[in-house]
């Protein structure tokens, strides 16, 4: 046991040793690893830093990216813009100078694979044409180019560009065409609001450069192509067509008739109770003679009705007021005569204008079968008949309308007053007669 123990510490004074032996280049080790892991630690946070300082310059690029991408955005938007807004500002005589050149950056523009370099110089070269034709304008400018002359025939000719104006001379040389360049619709070329006389001879010696001057109208065409739109009032009712000729003759009866009556209204005359008074006692005196003299000024229904009165003053109060009211009812169907024509004029004219209206629009869509809707002027004589016939029908109507309705409650009035006036006089005339039987 002895030698074992022996034994046994000697391996561990052997192990304790070789542990010994080996203790210090471990340390050593793990003091060498100690450092480097410090600086390792110190490298992280190194790194960590510049991490964050990368970050922050990211985003500060990327934001400055965004900002770019904006821009560049809104000037690539202000460029097409600028481009899709030349040719509307341009004047319609300079689409066929600028034309080609505004094509070939458009169809540039629609390059897929175009990059936003390219893209930029195709815009660029869109303003350098803008600019160009700004200086070009100021003093003006001319290009041989087409356009529609006086009876829809294309003419060949001299353009000459001033300001916000366009001048044109061309044409053949028997018929030259001489004026204002103003939009047409339809086609690709500019119609001439063609000048006659010292205007027409003006714009061909601008042209060809004998006179520097040139007649300048304010209005660009316009003042002229409102003067051709105020047609006159003939021409305005032949739009209506037949139907516009029946309201215009159903009008015209109207009218006439309405001027009978008012000279039927105006023989109509009647008198106040003094006059009235006063004829009751010269009849009733036995002056009969200057009864019928004062009655007789008294004009229309009215004088009848008191002649009759005075020549049967005599008569009983029934049979004289039979007598006077007969007159009533004899004179109001003269009176009231043509007034049932005015009332169906009144009601017949708005309907015709319907009719008109829609004879019209009939034709009118008659006209889009054939031509289409491309041409405005090829419809227009459907829709001037459909509006026209409208109007002629409301113009008839309101009126003679207004004139039945006057008439009307005038006749009404006239012959209240005549009914008036007979009760007076059968009244007046009763009393009489009781007190000549009282006494």
């Amino acid at each position: 046991m002895s030698e074992r123990v022996e034994s046994s510490l000697q391996v561990y004074r052997d192990q304790s040793a070789r542990i010994a032996e080996e203790k210090i280049p471990l340390i050593r080790e793990i003091n060498r690893l100690e450092d480097e892991n410090v600086a390792l630690r110190e490298s992280i946070d190194r790194a960590l830093v510049q991490t964050a300082d990368n970050n922050r310059a990211f985003d500060a690029l990327r934001n400055q990216l965004e900002e770019l991408s904006t821009q560049t955005g809104f000037a690539t938007r202000f460029l097409q813009e600028y481009l899709d807004g030349f040719e509307s500002r341009i004047h319609v005589a300079e689409d066929q100078h600028y034309k080609d050149r505004i094509t070939a950056i458009r169809l540039a523009l629609e390059q897929p694979n175009l990059t936003l370099k390219e893209r930029f110089e195709a815009h660029l070269d869109a303003v350098e044409i803008g600019l160009e034709r700004a200086e070009q304008t100021i003093g003006g400018y001319s290009f041989q180019a087409r356009a529609i002359g006086p009876g829809g025939v294309v003419a060949e000719g001299t353009i000459n560009v001033l300001g916000p104006a366009a001048y044109f001379h061309g044409g053949a040389a028997s018929s030259p065409v001489s004026g204002l360049l103003a939009f047409h619709s339809g086609t690709l070329e500019p119609a001439v609001v063609a000048f006659e006389g010292p205007s027409a001879d003006r714009v061909r010696a601008f042209s060809t450069g004998e006179d520097p001057t040139v007649p300048l109208d304010a209005s660009l065409g316009s003042a002229v192509n409102v003067r051709a739109a105020n047609i006159r009032i003939v021409d305005h009712i032949a739009q209506g067509g037949p139907v516009g000729y029946a309201i215009l003759g159903l009008g015209a009866v109207a009218l006439v008739l309405s001027l009978v009556k008012l000279m039927d209204l105006g023989r109509f005359r009647s008198i106040d109770s003094r006059t009235l008074g006063a004829i009751i006692q010269k009849a009733r005196a036995g002056d009969e003679a200057a009864a019928l003299a004062t009655v007789k000024t008294v004009r229309g229904p009215v004088g009848d009705m008191l002649e009759l009165g005075v020549r049967n003053i005599r008569a009983s109060s029934v049979l004289l007021e039979e007598l006077m009211l007969s007159v009533i009812l004899r004179k109001r169907p003269e009176m009231e005569r043509y007034l049932p024509f005015l009332a169906i004029t009144a009601a017949a004219a708005p309907l015709l204008g319907l009719l008109g209206t829609v004879v019209g629009m009939i034709r009118t869509f008659a006209l889009i079968t054939v031509f289409g809707t491309g041409d405005p002027r090829a419809l227009s004589s459907g829709i001037s008949e459909a509006l026209v016939t409208t109007e002629l029908g409301l113009m008839v109507a309101i009126p003679t309308l207004v004139l039945h309705g006057v008439f009307t409650r005038m006749i009404r009035s006239r012959f209240g007053d005549m009914e008036r006036l007979a009760f007076e006089f059968v009244k007046t005339i009763s009393l009489e007669q009781s007190k000549d039987r009282s006494s």
